[in-house]
């Protein structure tokens, strides 16, 4: 951290600007971010920032976001689900139920 907070504001900068041509919107409150080593790098640095929970939670991040990294010409998207009121995001989430096990993403012939 002693690191990343004095560069933290050209490095938030940075990375959305990355990370603005790698949204895709799919309706009105669900989104693709389709990641790279840069936007994970950010990720798992904002984490920490927020958190403060040192070494230890480095493994822990380091952990659940290193298999986001694409490797090779791996396509790797994180789906965003962001709906603000709390009671419409209840009912729609209810709606949507077994998403993470239905939803596909189709690239010229392949479905994924």
């Amino acid at each position: 951290m002693e690191f990343y907070i004095p560069v933290r504001k050209a490095r938030r900068a940075a990375a959305n600007d990355i990370k603005r041509n790698r949204r895709v919107e799919v309706g009105t409150f669900v989104s693709f971010y389709f990641e790279n080593f840069d936007t994970m790098l950010h990720q798992v640095h904002e984490m920490l920032y927020a958190e403060r929970g040192g070494n230890e939670q480095l493994i822990e991040e380091l952990a659940a976001y290193n298999p986001l990294i694409p490797k090779g010409r791996e396509l790797v998207a994180t789906m965003m689900i962001e709906i603000d009121d709390p009671a419409r995001r209840d009912r729609e989430l209810m709606r949507l139920g077994h998403i993470d096990t239905t939803v596909t993403l189709t690239v010229g012939s392949e479905v994924v």
